[in-house]
């Protein structure tokens, strides 16, 4: 029985996953940098982004700035259904 290191392949399935994982990781990382840097990332994500922080927020689909969306909540004073009526 030849135990020489060299022909031992203990691990080397773990060793290989972990390359691709490394490389994996490398490519993401430099697609993510470049669509980030020429602007296509906030093309892509800005609008719809925008929206849906609104939605959370605000709790309207708008796309209007942050300071003139919070008159129009639904639970703003001058629009919840249970104010006192003056």
């Amino acid at each position: 029985m030849n135990t020489c290191a060299l022909k031992n392949s203990k691990g080397q399935a773990i060793l290989e996953m972990l390359v691709v994982f490394i490389l994996i990781l490398g490519a993401w990382t430099a697609v993510s940098t470049f669509l980030r840097k020429s602007g296509t990332f906030e093309t892509v994500f800005g609008t719809p982004w925008a929206r849906l922080s609104n939605v959370v927020e605000f709790g309207v689909p708008n796309d209007k700035s942050a300071s003139t969306n919070g008159g129009i909540h639904p639970a703003y004073p001058d629009r919840h259904s249970t104010r006192i009526q003056k």
